[in-house]
């Protein structure tokens, strides 16, 4: 049993703003002037590889239910 529409609809939106908010730290942590915080930069990583496969996930189970229903 999956998602029901709005879930899944609510957990894309989810996942892409933390897509989007890791892009923008990134972003902000490369065009710094002061230089690098190496941490910083590996956590925005981390949150564009984690929303990268939430999202993932995400249209997985939108194609398995698809050719399911």
């Amino acid at each position: 049993m999956g998602l029901t529409p709005m879930r899944r609809t609510l957990s894309v939106f989810t996942a892409t703003g933390l897509m989007l908010a890791g892009l923008a730290l990134a972003v902000f942590e490369i065009a710094r002037v002061e230089g690098i915080r190496p941490f910083l930069l590996m956590g925005a990583g981390l949150m564009i590889g984690a929303a990268g496969l939430w999202l993932t996930d995400e249209f997985i189970q939108m194609q398995r239910s698809k050719s399911q229903g």
